[in-house]
This record gives structure tokens, C-alpha cells and sequence, in this order.
């Protein structure tokens, strides 16, 4: 083969597969053994209200999905493109265990997975006080809200001695104040 027949058979080459090929197929071309070493996933501890957040390494341009399991049980499943995931049906306080791994969309079988603990949180009120007497029918106390997600309170008082503390009612999501 000479020079001439080489570049006629490059040229042929790259007519026949420029159809097929897409701007983001270069990624694609690249060996799947790059994302899976780097493979990792992070979730969030008590930082954020609304949910908890999974973040893992993309894998964009290859042709693979993202398996998301909480304490073993199948959550959701994400495409390749996708790198983050809120679970908003986690519940306050309680600490899960969040898997993702990395199948082959082709043969479905896993290519890799990392796994992380996380949990949500609600927000407490901060700068509680009570009135001093100012009040001779009740004491009010007052707080600063900083949740969006809370049910309600419940008011509890105890003897300014100490001893066991008593239910004196409950209010609604969003208030400051209990009389």
C-alpha cells in the first residue's frame, strides 16, 4: 500500500464513521477504567433541611447509569450525565446508607460503587426567651424560627430548681411565640 492508497483509505474511513459520530462521542472513545478508578460518592450529614444530597463522580459521554440503593433497598436510578441526587424522603435524624454504582448499559453489570452515610436535619430554634413577669396572667415565651420544614413545636417548662419537665402545648409550624 502506498501513500496515496493510505490517505484514500483514511479519507474513506472517516466519510463511512463521520455520520455516525456525534460532538460528544470523543468522550466515549475513552476507556470506562478512567471514570471507575475516580469513582466516588459523598452525602450530606445533617446540613441541609429539605434533604439529603448524594454527589458522585459523572461519568457523561460513556454509556453507563448510576444505581442509587438507601440501606440496601433500590432508591432511584440516573443517567450517565447525571451526578447528584436529593433525597427528600429521608427523615430527620436518622442516618442512612447511600450506595451508588456504575453499570454497563450494555451487559447491566456493575462497573463500580461507593457508598456513604448521610441524614437530614431540622433546623432548631434559636434565641429562646421568656418574659420575666412582664406578663401577670403568663408567661410568654418567644424563638427565632429557622426551619422550613417543621411540623410545630411542643412548649415544655420544668422548676427552675431542675426536676422532670412538663407538656404545656403545642403550635403550629411557622409560629414564634407560645402564652
Amino acid at each position: 500500500m502506498n501513500n496515496f492508497t493510505r490517505v484514500l483509505s483514511t479519507i474513506a474511513l472517516a466519510s463511512l464513521l463521520g455520520p455516525m459520530l456525534k460532538p460528544g462521542d470523543a468522550a466515549a472513545l475513552r476507556p470506562l477504567n478512567q471514570i471507575v478508578a475516580a469513582f466516588a460518592v459523598s452525602a450530606s450529614d445533617s446540613t441541609i433541611e429539605e434533604a439529603v444530597q448524594l454527589r458522585w463522580t459523572g461519568a457523561a459521554g460513556y454509556d453507563v447509569f448510576f444505581r442509587i440503593t438507601r440501606n440496601g433497598l433500590p432508591l432511584t436510578v440516573k443517567a450517565a450525565n447525571d451526578s447528584s441526587f436529593q433525597d427528600v424522603t429521608a427523615i430527620p435524624g436518622v442516618i442512612y446508607d447511600y450506595c451508588v454504582s456504575l453499570h454497563d448499559v450494555a451487559s447491566g453489570l456493575q462497573q463500580a460503587s461507593a457508598c456513604n452515610q448521610g441524614s437530614r436535619t431540622i433546623f432548631r430554634p434559636t434565641q429562646v426567651a421568656a418574659s420575666d413577669g412582664y406578663y401577670e396572667e403568663w408567661v410568654q415565651v418567644e424563638w427565632l424560627d429557622n426551619s422550613r420544614v417543621e411540623t410545630g413545636y411542643r412548649i415544655y417548662r420544668r422548676p427552675a430548681g431542675g426536676g422532670p419537665f412538663a407538656l404545656l402545648g403545642d403550635v403550629a409550624a411557622g409560629e414564634t411565640f407560645y402564652q
